[in-house]
């Protein structure tokens, strides 16, 4: 393979783009043309001179992606964000070993790479929803060494997207790092995420999802920072997050929860932060709580119907 082999498979995305309303797509993009490292939003390694980057953000095409782009196979970074790129995404692009970060902007699209991508020999790869900056494509180092068995250290940033969650996204298995802040996301929280085992950061805070908090939030046994508020969650906080034994960060904050808090969240050593602020809790504050907080700085549950005194930390 070389740089004709990348032109080709350049060319068959081209060919499968069916509207190209902004007359983006430029003329020269021919078998007979100018080098493809010429060619817009393309980037190729100063080594190799093969295409390491594929960018196609806000050009507002529709279409579908080809087979072919198999053949990119020193692609790290797609950008297929503000596009109407629809149906499944071909198996093939498991290969792209290289491959490091996929933009979209959608909830579903994201899903469906990510399972295809699953496939990949490679780590970390980091899945980008909307359009970021170049800098958040490093703002997550990677964790794991071991090449063997496909890793994913995946980073999800969310802007302005709407509707539900779709279950699907509990497949992905290796799942780390899930930040879904500041959306309008709606519905109530998927009870596949809670069989991502490995998950380490679960940030859904600022939406609209409602319903309870699912007592399988006790399952997230790596779980390290959990982040809900400003929500419209209600019921009862569940005894099962006293089962979150890394747990160093809680907030619930602003939502509508009620009944009281569970005891034994007070005896997870390992919490930081408690935030449960603006809900509707009752019952007493129990006079032991900082015994099995070592490592609390703040706990902040004022705006709620509690009684009782907090000790000093």
């Amino acid at each position: 393979m070389n740089i004709r082999t990348d032109q080709s498979s350049l060319l068959a995305l081209k060919a499968h783009i069916t509207s190209d309303p902004n007359h983006i797509l430029p003329a020269n993009r021919s078998s007979s043309s100018t080098s493809v490292c010429n060619w817009i939003r393309i980037t190729c390694g100063s080594r190799h001179q093969r295409v390491t980057v594929l960018n196609v953000s806000g050009m507002g095409f529709t279409g579908t992606i080809p087979p072919q782009l198999d053949n990119l196979s020193f692609l790290v970074s797609l950008d297929l964000s503000y596009n109407n790129f629809h149906g499944v995404p071909p198996p093939e692009i498991s290969r792209l070993r290289k491959l490091r970060a996929v933009s979209t902007t959608s909830m579903e699209k994201l899903v469906r790479y990510s399972v295809v991508l699953r496939t990949l020999k490679c780590s970390p790869l980091k899945i980008i929803v909307s359009s970021v900056s170049p800098k958040l494509l490093g703002s997550t180092s990677a964790r794991h060494n071991n090449l063997k068995h496909p890793t994913f250290d995946v980073l999800f940033l969310f802007m302005n997207l709407t509707g539900a969650i779709p279950d699907e996204i509990g497949h992905l298995y290796n799942l780390e790092y899930l930040r879904m802040e500041r959306n309008k996301l709606t519905g109530s929280i998927p009870l596949s995420i809670f069989n991502i085992s490995s998950l380490q950061t679960l940030y859904m805070s600022n939406n609209m999802l409602e319903g309870p908090l699912p007592r399988e939030v006790g399952k997230l046994a790596m779980l390290d920072l959990l982040y809900l508020g400003y929500n419209n969650l209600k019921g009862v906080i569940p005894y099962e997050v006293s089962n979150l034994s890394e747990l160093e960060g809680l907030s619930l904050s602003h939502n509508d929860f009620n009944g009281s808090i569970p005891v034994s969240i007070f005896n997870i050593s390992t919490l930081v932060y408690i935030s449960l602020t603006e809900n509707h809790i009752s019952g007493n504050i129990p006079s032991t709580i900082g015994h099995g907080l070592p490592n609390v700085q703040g706990i902040f549950l004022d705006e709620n119907n509690i009684t009782g005194v907090l000790p000093s930390f």
